[in-house]
C-alpha cells in the first residue's frame, strides 16, 4: 500500500515491504521480535539481554547471541519513545547464520541502518553496507561491510565520508550499489560515492554480525533498525523510506 506525499505526485512507501526485493528487516522498536533465548523463549524485559532479534521480512534471517554477558540490552523509550538495542563497546554483539549471498546479489543491493554511536573514534563509526574489494581506502567499510580479505566488519570507516558526525547523533544511513557505483546518504543527504566495477564472489561465504568487527572490535551505541534489499532500489523509493524512518525515529 502506498500514499501520496503531500503535494508531490510520486508515491511514498509506507513500509519496507512496499519496496520490491526486501531480504531482511531487524527492528529493535518492535518488542515482539526480541527474545531472551536464541531459540525464541520469552519476550525480553526492559534492560534485559537480547538473545535473539527476529527478521520481520518473513525470510527468517535472525540474529542471536548465546553468551548471556555478550547480549545487547533492550533499552526502552530511548529515541522518539522507541526501544533500541544498546551495545556496550566491550563485548556485545549479535551474529547470524546467513551470508552475503543469502540476502544480496553481487551486482545490486541496498541497505539502511538507523543507529547512534555513543562516541566517534577510529574504531567506532556508523557506516553502512559497503562490500569493497579494493585494496585502498575502501578496504575497511561499514555496518554490514566486507573487508578486502573477505572478512566481515560491522562498524568501521567508509573513507569517502569524513568522520565528522558527533557522538549521540541519530542517523539514517543508506547505501546503494547498482553494479558500477556505490553511493551513500546520511539523513537523506548525499554523503559520498565511489566507482566499484564488481564485487568478489568470495564475499558470499562470509557471515554477518551486529555490533562486532572481524578483528573483534565492538560498537558502542544504540541500533534502532536495519533493512536490506537485493536490488538497487529507485531514488524515489530510497527517499521515501528515508523519510519514513526519519519521521519514525524523530531524526532531523
Amino acid at each position: 500500500m502506498r500514499c501520496k506525499a503531500g503535494l508531490f505526485s510520486r508515491f511514498v512507501p509506507l513500509a519496507p515491504g512496499d519496496i520490491t526485493g526486501l531480504t531482511g528487516w531487524w527492528d529493535a522498536s518492535d518488542s515482539s521480535t526480541l527474545f531472551d533465548a536464541t531459540s525464541g523463549g520469552s519476550a525480553v524485559a526492559a534492560d534485559g539481554g537480547v538473545a535473539r532479534i527476529e527478521d520481520k521480512s518473513g525470510n527468517s534471517r535472525h540474529f542471536t547471541q548465546s553468551t548471556a554477558g555478550a547480549r545487547p540490552l533492550r533499552k526502552t523509550g530511548v529515541q522518539n519513545s522507541l526501544d533500541v538495542l544498546r551495545l556496550d563497546g566491550s563485548d556485545d554483539f549479535l551474529q547470524s547464520s546467513f551470508t552475503f549471498s543469502n540476502i544480496f546479489t553481487l551486482t545490486q543491493f541496498t541497505c539502511f541502518v538507523v543507529a547512534n554511536a555513543a562516541s566517534i573514534s577510529s574504531t567506532n563509526f556508523i557506516r553502512t553496507f559497503v562490500p569493497a574489494v579494493l585494496a585502498d581506502q575502501n578496504a575497511e567499510t561499514g555496518f554490514f561491510g566486507v573487508h578486502n580479505t573477505n572478512e566481515l566488519l560491522t562498524f568501521a570507516r567508509f573513507s569517502e565520508v569524513t568522520d565528522t558526525y558527533a557522538g549521540s547523533a541519530w542517523l539514517v544511513v543508506a547505501v546503494t550499489y547498482n553494479g558500477s557505483n556505490l553511493s551513500m546518504t546520511v539523513n537523506g543527504s548525499p554523503a559520498g560515492s565511489t566507482s566499484l566495477a564488481s564485487i568478489s564472489s568470495g564475499v558470499n561465504s562470509a557471515n554477518y554480525f551486529i555490533g562486532r568487527s572481524s578483528n573483534a572490535t565492538f560498537f558502542s551505541g544504540d541500533v534502532g533498525e536495519i533493512i536490506t534489499y537485493n536490488q538497487a532500489i529507485s531514488t524515489a523509493d530510497r527517499e521515501g523510506l528515508e523519510s519514513v524512518l526519519m519521521d519514525k525515529w524523530a531524526i532531523t
